[in-house]
Formats: structure tokens, C-alpha cells, sequence
């Protein structure tokens, strides 16, 4: 009972919240969102809407806060890309943060990103010359060789056509919708088209925002400078896939497989991608060959043979 009433308790508050964000009464939203996060302390997409609020108010200390905060709830359940977008959303709005940098990097190495990680650190070092654990950290990655697979290795899949499908739009986003609207008028009159990592970083906050559309936008400006291409096209595969349209996700992750040299870290978590893209869509021998492929690459990576062995269950069935 005592559960119910606090659900309850979170269910008008948040209604009343929203109606004072639509309003622009953004003070009084937050006081709200500050009372329903005591309520839901475990509710890490409140500490990031509290974020965004007080930035919107340009309250960039208390912004940052609850965006590491919310990071942090994400890197100790594994949603290591959430997390990612989270201190990249930071260091835009405050490129010399030196925690954000180490926890991005760090975030890199773990998932496999080791020249994320590398080039990270080297941005790093340029605002902290002498930082001690930067320095280390480097050192210790320019000692191991990056390995890469040429394009013929790469497995390719023919092209489809798909039918244009249009996004979903929930409530919670149209309530906020004014809000983001502006923000990203503004966006677009101070960041320049050929600022392809600012445009980048624009998309990984909007993707963690649910602006998924907003987000495409984004990664598809930056996707035309080549140091963004591929991991452009990545990323608007995965706002597909969280879009729920499997078929326009596995179109985006085909294309980013045949760029060449990937990364042997990112050619993985790719292929991981684009199988469970097509599980989604029920294509299941593509999605079982596609986890072979992970497997090839790497022995026990995530759920990988727990999916070959449904998979290729199903097929016998």
C-alpha cells in the first residue's frame, strides 16, 4: 500500500511538473522534480530532466552535478552507452571537466573503444598537461597495437528497401516539446553545419533525451565529415533500433560495415548490433549468422552463445 501511494504521490507530481515546463515556469518545475526524485531516488531519467531544466535556467554547476550523478546510476547497471552520451553531454557544456574526461575514457576502454579512449586522453592532456593518471593511462595504450580487419573479411549483406515509417511520439515528449524546439533553434543559429563533433555530441544528448529524430538529424550532419562517418552511421542505426524499426536500423548498420579498417572493438560491438537488429525483425538466420560472426571475433561476448543456441533452435524447429 505504502508503494502504492508513492507511485501515486510520483504520478501527480510529475503531471504537475510537466504543466509548469509547457508554462516555461521552469523555477517551479525543478522544486518539483527535486521532491519526485526524493520520492524515486532510482529513477535515473529524472536526474537527467532535472539536469536539462537547470541548465535551461543556466544553472551549469547544479546542471552537471545530477548529469554525473545519473552517469553514474548508468555505468553500475551496465548501460555503459548511456552513461557515454552522459559525460559527452557534459564535457559540451563544459569542455575542461577534467572527471569527465577521465570517466569517459575509462567508459571507452571497458567497452573496447581503445582509440575513443587514446584520443580522449590526449584531449585530456591538453587541458591537464601533467595529470598523472592521463599520462599513465596513455602510455599503457600506446603499448598495445590496435587490431583491425580489412573489408573483404567483413561480412555484407544485400540491400533492402523499406518504406518510410514515421517516429513515434509519446506524450512525455510532446508535453517538453516546446522547450527542446528552442533549444535546438538556438543550436542551429551558434553551432556551425561543418562542426561535426559538436553536432555529434548534439546527438548522443538527444538520443538519451528520446529525441530520437532530433537525434538522426544530428548524426547525419556530422556523418559528413569522414571522423564522425562511421560512428555516424552507427548511431543512427541504434536510434532506429530504439525506435522499435529493426529493417532502418540493419540498412544503417550495413552501411557502416563496409567502411574500412574498423576497429577490431568496434567491427565487434557492431556485428552485435546488427544481429540483434535482426532477431527483432525475425529474420533469424541473418541474426544467426551475424552472432556466429561476434563469436568469431570474440569467445563469450555478452549473452552471444545463449543466442546461437535459441537461434539455431528455432531454425531446427
Amino acid at each position: 500500500m505504502a508503494n502504492k501511494n508513492k507511485l501515486d504521490k510520483k504520478e501527480k507530481l510529475l503531471e504537475i511538473a510537466n504543466k509548469l515546463v509547457l508554462k516555461r515556469q521552469f523555477k517551479k518545475a525543478i522544486e518539483y522534480y527535486k521532491e519526485i526524485i526524493n520520492i524515486d531516488p532510482n529513477d535515473i531519467r529524472l536526474k537527467v530532466k532535472l539536469g536539462d531544466l537547470l541548465l535551461r535556467l543556466n544553472k551549469i554547476k547544479e546542471a552537471i552535478e545530477q548529469y554525473f550523478q545519473a552517469a553514474d546510476f548508468y555505468v553500475k547497471d551496465d548501460y555503459y552507452l548511456k552513461a557515454i552520451s552522459l559525460y559527452k553531454k557534459i564535457l559540451n557544456i563544459e569542455p575542461k571537466n577534467v572527471e569527465a574526461h577521465h570517466k569517459l575514457a575509462e567508459l571507452y576502454i571497458k567497452q573496447g573503444f581503445t582509440g575513443d579512449a587514446r584520443i580522449q586522453y590526449q584531449r585530456l592532456l591538453k587541458i591537464a598537461p601533467n595529470d598523472k593518471k592521463a599520462l599513465a593511462a596513455l602510455n599503457s595504450l600506446d603499448s598495445s597495437d590496435v587490431e583491425t580487419l580489412p573489408t573483404e573479411e567483413i561480412m555484407l549483406y544485400p540491400d533492402e528497401e523499406e518504406d518510410e515509417i514515421p517516429f513515434p511520439k509519446s506524450e512525455e515528449i510532446e508535453e517538453i516539446g516546446d522547450l527542446f524546439n528552442e533549444l535546438e533553434r538556438q543550436i542551429d543559429e551558434q553551432v556551425a553545419e561543418d562542426d561535426a563533433e559538436t553536432r555529434y555530441n548534439l546527438g548522443i544528448g538527444y538520443r538519451e533525451m528520446g529525441l530520437w529524430e532530433k537525434a538522426i538529424k544530428q548524426f547525419k550532419i556530422a556523418k559528413k565529415d569522414k571522423n564522425f562517418e562511421f560512428d555516424s552511421m552507427v548511431m543512427i542505426g541504434s536510434c532506429y533500433q530504439d525506435l522499435g524499426i529493426p529493417r532502418k536500423a540493419i540498412k544503417h548498420f550495413k552501411e557502416a560495415l563496409k567502411k574500412e579498417g574498423i576497429e577490431r572493438e568496434k567491427l565487434l560491438n557492431l556485428y552485435y548490433q546488427l544481429a540483434l537488429a535482426y532477431e527483432k525483425a525475425g529474420k533469424i538466420k541473418d541474426a544467426l549468422e551475424a552472432f556466429k560472426k561476434v563469436r568469431d571475433l570474440q569467445i563469450g561476448f555478452r549473452d552471444t552463445e545463449e543466442k546461437i543456441a535459441k537461434l539455431s533452435s528455432n531454425l531446427i524447429s
